[in-house]
């Protein structure tokens, strides 16, 4: 017979070239459908589903390919239908199966999802910028106009807001613009909306306009009841004209300070709770008045005894001049004796005394008494009979009268003084900036000066002097009160220790939302920190920053060299420095990465291990033929192996995409994991040939091995400590 097997094969060359046809017609019509299904897929996106389908029909394409060029190899060279049949095949695998550009499968490429965020995101940021830009325009002082502007941009924010989280809804949480875009949504906040507090807008709060109407009614309040306690104390028993001026003077500062008050009281909404209130007691103001002047000197008598009093005097001393007169004209001598002249100078000394009782009787006479004018005359009338009178007691050059009247001036200068001095600190009404102080300082100096130019006015009057007690009294009745010290050294319109007071509750409410940071950072990291963990963290973080700003914006209005500022300010120092915990748990598994990625690794090692010695256990049947009994064995290794394979894949997909560079080495890794060709015996007869190939519907012995992929996950990580395998893999590809 003819020679028919020219490769010595036991199989006729024509069947060879037979199945090799069949083996290429096959693998054409895979690669065929593989085009087809990347034709249909690519209209309009590749979703993942897809990409997974077109890989399947790629490795079948791969595999048909391969078993074909097994077929071929058994075709000798020699053979006429060689040639064409080595080029249609080397024609084949030329197929790229394109990437996945729609991961969410929602037909629209991830491109235009994440341009679509982007455009989103800078549109909220707009609408939310706007929001802070009309509330810092309205400032403290809220109108309602103002009200309604701040409420149309939040609600233009919110919408925009929204939008943008929709929008990144729709893009792929492993791309990666993802996390940038993530980042800015969850950046969007929404600012606290103020509450309306100036209902009249005329552009202060309306509790300021309270405060300011209460502070000017309560002066006004205060100036009428020292108004009431001075008309007593001026009724005791009479009313003189200069009481009557101070009385007349405070009233002035009452009126007007109560017009302050109508003015500030104008101020305060009608619909405010305290408006009634205020106006009553504005109404109840300015009902005292100043009685009328019945001591017109100001002596603590009454006029119209003055007057009977001034008239017995003057009488008394006209009898006496008289005796005077009839005395010298009996003494008829030039000059006077002695004796005569201590009688006379006796009798002067009284006429004197009595004139000057008369007089002083007459000078407590009120000059609007018509009566007054009869008694000057017949006071006028009276002389001192030719006995000179001293009329310079302390030799100093002034009449004793003049001195009196010098020093009398030099009191009403005084009282003057500190009198300006005593209505510039009530005008503070407590605020006292370092520029008030200054001038309160001044005045107190210059009161004091005055009071100084009395004291030595005073010394020029004599003891004896009838006017020197008064004048002294009058004196020891000066009195300079202290200027206040300063209260508001920074000139904020505040009390400083009210600024302290304002710092020092920030200060704690930034501590004490630190401390909750805190704890919600602890409580956070007693498990992996995923990304939603981590965005609470970061919005209690936002709290705590805006809460320490406004701390610090107030400890600026402390005093700076104040101990309260020292104290507050190294507590401001202390807060705001709590770094929150990186993410290491990205797909929110409640494992952590590294666990993952160290987990993949080990069943990957496992099942790299399983195939090796699938490998070599075949090629070592294969050189001897296989027998059932061996066939089964390795059937059985098969099932651990491509279990040990699915266990591995399972536990890969944990590892998050974000771990870029481990999952794409772990993924090529699991890729050059073997497929295995797993041959049915032709019979029972030990012939030891193979045919057929390894394909997905394959039945293979049960192990039980199959399901277990995730208990496997579990056990890998002993394998992992306890053998070594991921050690003895990187040992392998060092070498």
């Amino acid at each position: 017979p003819a020679q028919n097997d020219a490769n010595n094969n036991g199989v006729v060359d024509t069947e060879d070239v037979r199945q090799a046809q069949e083996a290429l017609t096959r693998a054409q019509q895979a690669e065929e459908a593989l085009k087809q299904a990347i034709e249909e897929k690519q209209n309009p996106t590749i979703t993942p589903e897809d990409a997974q389908q077109l890989a399947e029909l790629k490795r079948q394409a791969d595999e048909a390919k391969a078993a074909a060029e097994t077929a071929l190899q058994s075709v000798p060279q020699s053979n006429g239908s060689y040639p064409t049949l080595r080029d249609e095949l080397n024609e084949l695998g030329n197929v790229t199966v394109p990437e996945v550009n729609d991961e969410n499968s929602n037909e629209i490429p991830d491109a235009q999802d994440v341009q679509a965020t982007r455009d989103a995101l800078a549109t909220a940021q707009a609408a939310e910028q706007a929001l802070r830009d009309a509330i810092q325009a309205a400032g403290e002082a809220v109108s309602p106009e103002d009200l309604a502007t701040i409420n149309a941009k939040k609600a233009e924010a919110d919408r925009t807001r929204q939008a943008a989280q929709a929008a990144l809804a729709q893009v792929p949480t492993n791309n990666a613009a993802h996390t940038e875009l993530a980042e800015g949504v969850n950046a969007l906040s929404e600012p606290a909306i103020p509450s309306e507090n100036d209902t009249n807008n005329n552009g202060v709060v309306d509790t300021e306009d309270v405060r300011q109407a209460q502070e000017a009614l309560q002066t006004a309040e205060r100036l009428e009841q020292l108004l009431r306690d001075a008309i007593v104390a001026a009724q005791n028993p009479t009313i003189s004209p200069d009481e009557r001026i101070t009385l007349d003077a405070i009233k002035v500062q009452v009126d007007t300070a109560k017009a302050v008050a109508k003015t500030l009281l104008d101020q305060v909404p009608t619909t405010h709770n305290d408006f009634v209130l205020l106006t009553e007691r504005y109404n109840a103001i300015g009902q005292t008045h100043v009685p009328t002047v019945d001591d017109v000197n100001g002596n603590g008598i009454l006029d119209v005894e003055d007057l009977a009093r001034a008239q017995a005097a003057i009488t008394a001393a006209t009898r006496m001049e008289q005796q005077i007169r009839d005395a010298v004209r009996t003494a008829q001598q030039p000059t006077i004796s002695p004796e005569e002249h201590a009688a006379l100078t006796e009798q002067a000394r009284q006429l004197t005394q009595l004139i000057a009782a008369a007089q002083d009787a007459l000078t407590q006479v009120p000059q609007e008494l018509v009566e007054k004018a009869n008694l000057v005359t017949q006071y006028e009338a009276l002389k001192i009979v030719d006995i000179p009178e001293v009329d310079d007691v302390n030799d100093n050059g002034i009449s004793d009268v003049a001195d009196v009247q010098r020093a009398e001036a030099a009191l009403a200068a005084a009282r003057q003084a500190i009198q300006e001095q005593q209505q510039a600190i009530v005008a503070t009404g407590g605020l006292i900036t370092p520029t008030t102080h200054e001038h309160l300082i001044q005045l107190t100096q210059m009161a004091h000066q005055a009071r100084a130019i009395v004291s030595q006015a005073l010394s020029q009057v004599p003891d004896s002097n009838q006017h020197y007690s008064s004048l002294w009294a009058q004196y020891q009745a000066l009195v300079v009160p202290e200027a206040p010290k300063v209260t508001d050294e920074n000139a904020n319109g505040i009390l400083d220790s009210e600024d302290v007071a304002n710092a020092k509750k920030a200060i704690e409410k930034a501590e004490a939302l630190e401390r909750e940071l805190a704890e919600a950072i602890n409580a956070a990291q007693q498990n992996p920190i995923s990304p939603e963990a981590r965005a609470d963290l970061m919005a209690k973080k936002h709290v705590v920053d805006l809460a320490i700003a406004e701390a610090r914006q107030l400890l600026t209005q402390v005093i700076t060299d104040s101990e309260s500022f020292i104290d507050l300010n190294n507590r401001s120092e202390t807060v705001g420095h709590i770094e929150l915990p990186e993410v290491d748990d990205i797909n929110g598994n409640g494992v952590a990465d590294a666990v993952d990625r160290l987990t993949a690794q080990a069943a990957l090692a496992h099942a790299e291990e399983l195939g090796r010695s699938l490998m070599a256990a075949i090629e070592a049947a294969k050189r001897n033929g296989i027998t059932p009994a061996e066939h089964a064995a390795l059937m059985a290794q098969a099932a651990q192996y491509l279990a040990a394979k699915q266990a591995a894949q399972a536990l890969l997909q944990q590892v998050p995409q974000s771990e870029s560079d481990d999952r794409a080495q772990l993924t090529a890794e699991y890729e050059q994991l073997p497929i295995v060709p797993i041959s049915e015996l032709t019979g029972a007869n030990n012939t030891g040939i193979l045919k057929g190939a390894e394909s997905k519907s394959q039945r293979l012995p049960q192990t039980g091995t199959a399901t277990t992929s995730w208990t496997f996950g579990l056990s890998a990580i002993n394998l992992l400590l306890g053998l070594g395998l991921l050690k003895r893999r990187k040992d392998k590809k060092a070498k």
